[in-house]
């Protein structure tokens, strides 16, 4: 029986993570277990780690930040003593700190989970509170704990078991529904066994189309680009979509968020996501403060954990060729008792691009019949196509709208500060559109009498074509300052589709 005003929480954590990538099954990615027993804690304010300092006392100057230190704590033998302002203790009251040594795995549902060598980590931590005191009452408080790097404190006994991408089945052998059941020294009778049970309940994995069909995975995704990433229109509704949340393994007090998560490698769908320097991770929407280490965005708790869906509405990603990881996370914590928490993790790899169907619905009014819109219509009547003028960046509305392009200039030459001579040459520049569909290539061809038309190779020897995917324009430059003839350059698209 605990005190009504005690502080105890105990957990078995197994967490998973999927992610989707060109594909219908999610990959595992990788998960772990990790059991916890927290007995007693305190609360600190967030000036605590400025008055870490051999000086009990010291004045702190920063703004919303209280004056001085009120506590003293030791952690395991040390004799050395960190001063902390401390808002309040609380005692153990259950399981005796310090003493990993007499914690025991008791039972489990699964013979393939390892009965020893689990490696508990505890230490014990003295705190004396209320320094400051004027009635001079000063109490000792003892909590279980481990002492991390840098004077930061991790409450409670606790191991944790690690798998790869490559472990999932050695996961799933492991940590089988059932009761995972472990001792732990009793307060102030460490010898006396204290039982701690942990109810495994299963809940939804990634999707496996073995011998059943199961599981969750995201579904309607797309279109998917060759480089693996789920692509978006950023001026249209993004609908996503997803399968597997079934009462059969989805309890009622589970809880479902969706965020959509800044990435570390630009262009690789199976990166590492984005954190800062606190280790939080950072969400691009919503969007984060101008300083993410104290405003990373947040995630968004959807109504029911049962929900298949969320609706993007446009305009909130604005960049094309912005990518993020959508984050879809099943989390579970009955916050009742001992029991098993968890997450699931489904990711999927996603681009916004300004693609055809949204540059269409921004270029026509409201209400446009879709024939008009379509890509081999031309409503503008000018004898080129809708899909013509996007891929181009002509306007489809209006008649006659040609890209933009500068007529050709000579550069003069030119001296560096080495004294090397740059040569002039001659240079234009023409209008692309960026970030065209990956199947669509862009050539450069060049005519002597606009009749006959021949692609610039890369070895030409009069002229250097500059081109890249993200840039607007594409940049004509001759190798040398004299011209060998009259030259006429156009852009061609290539289209398979």
């Amino acid at each position: 029986m605990l005190h009504a005003d005690a502080y105890f929480r105990a957990g078995f954590r197994i967490d998973k993570t999927y992610r989707q990538i060109a594909s219908d099954t999610p990959a595992f990615r990788g998960g772990e277990g990790f059991l916890y027993v927290v007995d007693g804690t305190f609360t600190q304010t967030g000036c605590a780690l400025n008055n870490i300092s051999p000086n009990p006392f010291g004045i702190n100057t920063i703004l919303g930040c209280n004056i001085g230190s009120n506590a003293v704590r030791f952690i395991g033998t040390s004799a050395a003593p960190q001063f902390f302002e401390l808002v309040g203790v609380e005692t153990a009251t259950v399981v005796e700190p310090g003493r990993s040594d007499l914690v025991r795995l008791y039972a489990r549902p699964s013979y393939e989970f390892p009965l020893n060598n689990l490696n508990f980590g505890s230490s014990t931590t003295v705190i004396f509170f209320d320094l400051l005191s004027d009635s001079g009452d000063v109490r000792e408080y003892r909590l279980a704990g481990t002492a991390l790097a840098g004077g930061e404190f991790s409450a409670g006994y606790n191991f944790r078991r690690v798998y790869g991408q490559a472990e999932r089945d050695r996961m799933e052998r492991e940590i089988t529904p059932g009761n995972y059941q472990f001792t732990f020294p009793a307060l102030g009778r460490p010898n006396t066994p204290l039982y701690l049970n942990f109810p495994v309940r299963a809940t939804v994995e990634g999707y496996t189309d073995d011998s059943i069909k199961q599981g969750f995975r995201f579904v309607n995704v797309g279109p998917w680009a060759p480089d693996g990433f789920a692509e978006y229109d950023l001026n249209l509704l993004s609908e996503f979509r997803w399968e597997g949340l079934t009462p059969a393994g989805v309890a009622s007090t589970d809880r479902l968020y969706i965020g959509f998560r800044r990435t570390n490698t630009p262009g690789d769908p199976d990166t590492t996501l984005a954190v800062n320097g606190r280790g939080e991770p950072i969400y691009d929407f919503p969007p984060p403060g101008a300083d993410v280490n104290l405003f990373p965005g947040s995630r968004i708790r959807l109504p029911s954990p049962l929900q298949n869906f969320y609706n993007l509405p446009p305009g909130f990603f604005r960049v094309s060729g912005q990518e993020a990881v959508l984050q879809l996370t099943l989390e579970r914590d009955p916050k009742v008792g001992l029991s098993a928490v968890s997450y699931r993790n489904f990711e999927i790899p996603i681009r916004f691009v300004a693609g055809f169907p949204g540059a269409m619905a921004v270029a026509f009014p409201k209400d446009t019949p879709a024939a008009l819109m379509a890509k081999d219509a031309d409503p503008d009547g000018d004898g080129v196509s809708n899909w013509l003028e996007w891929l181009s960046g002509t306007d489809p509305y209006t008649a006659n709208a040609p890209a933009a392009l500068s007529q050709l200039a000579f550069v003069p030459a030119s001296t560096r500060r080495s004294g090397q001579t740059v040569p002039g040459y001659w240079h234009m520049s023409i209008d692309r559109r960026a970030n065209l569909p990956s199947a669509v290539s862009v050539v450069v061809e060049s005519s002597t009498d606009l009749t006959t038309w021949t692609p610039v190779a890369n070895d030409d020897p009069h002229w250097i074509i500059e081109d890249y995917r993200e840039e607007p324009r594409i940049r004509i430059l001759s190798r040398t300052p004299e011209l060998t003839d009259h030259r006429y350059f156009r852009v061609k698209y290539n289209d398979p589709g």
